[in-house]
């Protein structure tokens, strides 16, 4: 419900300030009424320390295949695949911030991929061209991590952000 306030008010002004229609109203009008006419959706019971516990095997994977810059290294092709390191940041962080990991080498792991992520989005050179990735997971990873390093950490965070050029 909130979601559909949202478009509503973001059209309104869209259309407000004279932008172009929504050339995707009808699509978003068939999977409303699609959404709207479906079968109730069934509980999986899982529950947070069921995904906790798979991002954590993931981040215990990866761990293991970060380079000493911070850097996650694909084990096959071996080298930074897309946007790897950065969702590898916000995967530790999130374990970091929800409690079930408290291994100060996580930390640290975390801290390193984050501050080579925010430096690959500085310089323009993420893994493949694909900054346009990078973003969000080094915003959360950033959010999650911001209260759990030092001053000097969060410090150079800032500084590495407000160098990144969104163009």
């Amino acid at each position: 419900q909130k979601m559909w306030a949202e478009l509503v008010i973001l059209v309104g002004f869209a259309t407000a300030y004279g932008l172009p229609p929504f050339t995707l109203q009808p699509v978003v009008k068939r999977a409303k009424d699609a959404v709207s006419k479906a079968a109730p959706v069934e509980p999986t019971g899982l529950n947070k320390t069921s995904y906790l516990d798979t991002i954590a095997g993931i981040v215990r994977y990866f761990k293991q295949h970060q380079n000493s810059d911070g850097a996650i290294i694909d084990p096959y092709v071996h080298e930074e695949i897309q946007y790897s390191t950065p969702c590898y940041a916000n995967a530790a962080a999130t374990l970091i911030a929800m409690g079930y990991d408290n291994d100060s080498s996580l930390l640290d792991s975390a801290s390193k991929a984050l501050t080579k992520a925010l430096s690959e989005l500085v310089e323009n050179k993420c893994a493949q061209g694909h900054c346009n990735f990078y973003t969000m997971p080094c915003m959360f990873a950033y959010i999650s991590l911001k209260d759990k390093v030092d001053k000097e950490t969060v410090s150079k965070w800032k500084q590495l952000a407000a160098q990144i050029d969104p163009e």
